[in-house]
């Protein structure tokens, strides 16, 4: 099967605590992957690590941090293979983030279990002005058929944004946006975001491929096409 959004956790305040939490709505499924977005207004403190309380150990953290500037920095991570159950997830700061943190929390389905994640970034911009598709993430090239395309972005000062275009929107409250996208054929692929008021904005970008069996046929999870041979033997 193709992979597929699942859920995503309402977007909310998390400021005022060293060790905030979001939690899904909906029980997580077993074998599905969870990944997201944090962004936090002051670099001097650090994002040290993120786990739940349902057994998935510790979260890979990617390009943690990335800093737009001293108040504008933000992280991103997911884990794979998650076990199924009601879930919360803990950030743990190395202090109390002020107000202006806010995380993406999705789950997805159909995602390679072993190693998913294929290409990952967070570009800082300063800001592009207005328009559509103006939010745009440092592009990456995919190595594999059928990947699925996290997007998320989160402006320094609360400009609301929304999905580019071939994306689909997933939140749009305050100045946090997710989208996502599966791109059918490998190749260079670019997250984003239009905006109709200029801010500055960081943008998270992560690929993640899904089992062979679902990138096609004559392909591996990889994306390399296979070539095979067949010997038929005809009575004479």
């Amino acid at each position: 099967m193709p992979p597929a959004f699942v859920q995503e956790a309402t977007l909310a305040e998390l400021g005022g605590s060293q060790n905030p939490t979001m939690a899904f709505s909906s029980n997580v499924t077993a074998g599905n992957t969870i990944m997201g977005f944090i962004r936090w207004a002051d670099n001097t403190i650090t994002l040290n690590s993120i786990d739940d309380n349902n057994g998935n150990g510790t979260y890979t953290l990617l390009d943690n941090p990335t800093a737009q500037a001293s108040n504008h920095v933000g992280a991103s991570y997911y884990v794979k293979n998650a076990n199924g159950g009601a879930t919360t997830v803990t950030y743990h700061f190395s202090a109390s983030v002020p107000s202006g943190t806010n995380a993406i929390l999705r789950e997805v389905s159909g995602l390679d279990t072993t190693a998913p994640l294929d290409q990952h970034n967070i570009t800082g911009i300063a800001n592009p002005g207005t328009g559509t598709d103006v939010i745009v993430g440092t592009s990456v090239t995919t190595g594999a058929n059928g990947e699925y395309i996290f997007g998320a972005c989160r402006s320094k000062f609360g400009t609301a944004s929304t999905a580019g275009s071939a994306f689909t929107q997933r939140q749009a409250t305050g100045g946090t946006a997710s989208e996502d996208t599966i791109q059918s054929t490998a190749g260079s692929i670019s997250v984003k975001f239009s905006t109709s008021v200029g801010d500055d904005w960081l943008v998270s970008t992560m690929t993640f491929k899904v089992p062979a069996a679902a990138a096609g046929p004559g392909t591996t999870a990889g994306g390399t096409a296979q070539s095979f041979a067949i010997k038929l033997n005809y009575p004479y």
